[in-house]
């Protein structure tokens, strides 16, 4: 393991013994050696897992997710190793130029199907992708993100089965501490520009209660911040926020805030909404730039300019093209938590990956109906139980796999 990942080798070693012992309980002689697709993040604690699948299955490609592109040692790491790593991104996976199709269906290769563990629904983002990459190509997808199997839901599918742990407990929880780690790095990111959340004049904003949003949102309040506006397509979500706090829409949010979180997953801002935000309104974004924002198109149909002059280190300001007001993207619009190597240590990461990894199986398993579905209460359990047995010494006995 090389020591420029800053992973300690107790903590990479013990994750390979989880994820070991994982496929080891659910395995199934037929599919050793299947073929998988892996679409993931930068993170040097998605590393641990990648070994364990190309050890028991036949990986045929990686796809590492745009909003965790500038963690190059990864990247770096997975190429010295000879991982295959495709090189293909976000972009490309939206437009599905005959060479990017030329790409994924090398890296398949004739003979049998694959399985794609997805993450943000990266094969539903043109339209034609399932079309084109038809089931004797991908015979099934596992998602791991809610934004994910809601583009899924949306393309409407019906030849292949899809199992999803985006809205999995285990997984809920882990959203839970991404929410925790954006809170804290956007904090510090404000104070550094002399702003502070709790008792000042700026209004905060928050669009989309889900899981993320609604965590948020709790940990303004925690820090005593009260004055803040929440909108969410859909009412039922906000059923405990005082009247005051709920904005009829994103555009009367932008118009009474000051400090933006998007967290939808899914464009929490149309264009048209850019024209009521104010000058120099701040926003973050809990998934990305492309996901909340749609920023390459609107950076590509100049709906919004770079403000060069103004833009520096981690502060990147755009102009909007109809009012003139700058509008200020931390981390050029990537989550906040995505520019560290926030959660190496934190093991509660490997339960929602372990997920990921047993709805895989489940699909190279086979007898699954041809739609979307989610995973099994007992297979949650199962994760759970054996990650207690690894990471929870006071709870169990700890296994040492030889």
């Amino acid at each position: 393991m090389n020591s420029a990942h800053a992973i300690n080798k107790k903590h990479y070693k013990k994750a390979l013994n989880f994820y070991t012992a994982l496929i080891e309980k659910i395995m199934t002689p037929h599919i050793t050696s299947k073929k998988i697709v892996l679409v993931c993040p930068h993170y040097g604690s998605t590393l641990a897992m990648i070994e364990v699948l190309s050890r028991y299955f036949d990986l045929r490609g990686i796809i590492l997710k745009n909003s965790t592109k500038k963690n190059d040692n990864t990247l770096q790491f997975l190429r010295s190793a000879n991982y295959p790593v495709l090189d293909i991104s976000k972009t490309d996976m939206v437009t599905l130029s005959p060479s990017t199709i030329e790409i994924l269906v090398q890296a398949i290769g004739p003979g049998s199907s694959c399985v794609v563990l997805d993450h943000g629904g990266y094969f539903s983002l043109n339209s034609q992708a399932l079309s084109i990459l038809k089931p004797n190509l991908i015979s099934g997808i596992a998602e791991y993100a809610i934004n994910g199997e809601s583009r899924y839901f949306n393309a409407s599918i019906g030849d292949r089965p899809f199992i999803s742990v985006g809205r999995s407990m285990i997984k809920k929880n882990s959203d839970l501490a991404s929410a925790n780690s954006i809170m804290l790095i956007a904090e510090l990111y404000l104070q550094n520009q002399g702003i502070m959340l709790f008792g000042s004049d700026v209004r905060v904003g928050v669009i989309g209660h889900g899981t993320l949003g609604g965590r948020i949102r709790s940990l303004l309040q925690e820090r005593g911040v009260n004055d803040f506006l929440i909108h969410d397509i859909e009412p039922n979500r906000l059923g405990d926020i005082p009247l005051k706090n709920i904005a009829h829409s994103a555009a009367h949010l932008c118009q009474q805030c000051d400090i933006l979180f998007c967290a939808t997953g899914n464009h929490a801002l149309s264009r048209d909404d850019l024209k009521f935000i104010k000058d120099g309104t701040i926003a973050f974004t809990v998934t990305s730039p492309d996901d909340e924002l749609d920023l390459h198109t609107l950076k590509k149909e100049r709906v919004i300019t770079l403000n060069k002059d103004r833009s520096h280190a981690d502060t990147v300001v755009y102009t909007i093209a109809e009012t003139g007001h700058s509008w200020v993207l931390p981390f050029d619009g990537e989550a906040p938590n995505t520019q560290t190597n926030f959660g190496l240590a934190d093991a509660s990461i490997h339960q929602p990956c372990a997920a990921h990894i047993v709805a895989a199986v489940r699909l190279m398993q086979g007898q699954l109906e041809h739609r979307l579905q989610h995973l099994s209460l007992k297979d949650e359990q199962l994760v759970k139980q054996l990650w207690d047995e690894y990471y929870q010494p006071s709870k169990t006995s700890e296994h040492v796999l030889t």
